[in-house]
């Protein structure tokens, strides 16, 4: 669709919500020319736009009870709850395969958000950082890097945490490049409202 944005509310296991919702989509060839999202909301779209169709399902069906995905051994060892060498890296070029060329070749536009913890402020990383297949995965990693579960990821020597703790739903920045009319897909319910951090 052109000049309307599609922006992706993250929300961790909750967004299999949004896999289902852009499986649909590209079960009826509807495709964007820019997406956003951050956190989860970034994870799955990203399958989207490399047009692999069921991989977000699949992933979680068969990996997600895997003692090697997450889990407090994991955040023992290494300060992260979710291994990212695995769930990230092994599984974009072994398990399950991301294609990076239908990705990087889409004609979309694809932002992903990310903390930085030194300004305070929510980068956006787009496909001219992408080229690089690891950068990719770092973002994404960072993305979803949750406060107190994981580490900060260290991208441009600026460490990041998850993209949704300054802007869980990336409207403005879609509207700042350009686009006034906006898909949302949401993971909580139409009424909720979240609570003031303590």
């Amino acid at each position: 669709m052109k000049d309307v944005a599609l922006v992706l509310e993250g929300g961790g296991l909750r967004a299999i919500y949004t896999a289902g919702v852009l499986d649909a989509f590209l079960q009826q060839s509807l495709h964007f020319n820019y997406v956003i999202g951050v956190s989860a909301g970034a994870i799955y779209p990203a399958s989207y736009v490399s047009r692999q169709f069921g991989r977000n399902l699949h992933i979680q069906q068969q990996y997600l009870n895997d003692k090697r995905y997450m889990g407090i051994r994991h955040w023992l060892a290494t300060g992260n709850y979710v291994n990212t060498d695995f769930t990230y890296r092994r599984m974009a070029y072994e398990l399950l395969p991301f294609d990076f060329d239908t990705f990087l070749n889409s004609n979309t536009e694809f932002k992903v958000g990310a903390f930085n913890c030194n300004t305070g402020k929510t980068d956006y990383f787009g496909m001219a950082d992408f080229n690089d297949h690891d950068k990719l995965l770092d973002v994404l990693i960072a993305s979803s890097s949750l406060p107190f579960m994981s580490k900060p990821s260290v991208i441009n020597q600026n460490p990041y945490l998850d993209g949704g703790i300054g802007e869980p739903i990336p409207v403005a920045q879609s509207r700042k490049d350009g686009y006034a009319r906006q898909v949302v897909i949401l993971t909580q319910d139409e009424h909720y409202q979240k609570s003031a951090m303590k």
